[in-house]
């Protein structure tokens, strides 16, 4: 259960997330668009709301625009102040050079939901 918690921690971390570039009327704007779709038509399964929630609250969190966050910019983040949060840092920086792509942070997400599940006896879909 904490695990379950720690990833929705890290979603909302995401989600928490600042820039000094953007209005926050901007980010919801735009984040609508991703999240709907231009015409607004079609739904997505959770699991795609969350992979879409990830990559869009990471492009806010990569304030430099270089497609991969640095511990720097990862320790804006929310989940980077809870305890143990920078940890992650490592954990999910699977090759080991000091920056997070869209992908290691997509594949930690879910891996991080399938432990979370499994801990709650239910299986990953």
């Amino acid at each position: 259960m904490r695990l379950f918690g720690l990833v929705l921690v890290c979603v909302a971390m995401l989600a928490g997330c600042r820039t000094e570039t953007r209005t926050t009327h901007d980010v919801r704007a735009s984040n609508e668009r991703e999240i709907h779709g231009s015409s607004g038509n079609r739904e997505f399964t959770p699991e795609e709301n969350v992979m879409r929630a990830v990559q869009l609250k990471f492009s806010l969190l990569d304030t430099n625009r270089d497609g991969a966050l640095s511990f720097a910019e990862f320790m804006g983040s929310q989940v980077a102040r809870q305890p143990g949060g920078a940890a992650i840092f490592d954990v999910a920086d699977v090759n080991g050079d000091g920056f997070l792509t869209p992908e290691e942070v997509e594949a930690w997400v879910l891996e991080s939901q399938a432990k979370a599940l499994k801990s709650q006896g239910r299986s990953p879909k």
